[in-house]
């Protein structure tokens, strides 16, 4: 792989997943993409306006790879309780999202632990609330999978 493309740190977010409804689900999440290794590490915060208040803290460590299809950009990762120092971390989210090609929406599957059971969400809604850096991301991304393109 050439140098140009080995630099690549980007603030992806912050994302709001959720369907939209009154009383649902909201999750924020803000992460940063590296490029070279093909990894997201960020925070999260899942909340629910019911009595009692859902709010969850995350931080999120994961892996990215290109997708055929409707959407191009597959981030799998993982969450662990950030308010709890033991080892090994407490895992208290799954998430998977599926986004377009230039990381500003598409759907998530997640789910995530209340302190007492495992919730499980699909086809949520992602919408991308400030696009900073994303065509530099999105940019970055698409050149270096052209690198790995078999040539004919």
């Amino acid at each position: 792989m050439s140098n140009k493309n080995n630099i690549g740190l980007f603030q992806a977010g912050p994302y709001v997943i959720g369907n939209g409804l009154s009383g649902g689900y909201t999750f924020k999440l803000q992460f940063v993409v590296d490029v070279v290794r093909k990894t997201v590490h960020g925070a999260g915060n899942i909340t629910q306006a019911t009595n009692p208040p859902v709010n969850v803290a995350t931080n999120i460590n994961g892996e990215y790879s290109p997708l055929l299809g409707t959407y191009q950009i597959l981030v799998n990762a993982e969450g662990f309780n950030p308010f709890i120092p033991i080892v090994p971390q407490q895992k208290n989210v799954t998430l998977q999202l599926f986004l377009d090609k230039d990381w500003k929406s598409g759907v998530a599957n997640y789910s995530f632990y209340n302190g007492k059971e495992w919730i499980r969400l699909r086809n949520q809604k992602v919408e991308l609330v400030a696009p900073e850096n994303l065509e530099q991301l999105a940019s970055a991304v698409a050149a270096q999978e052209e690198e790995l393109e078999p040539v004919n």
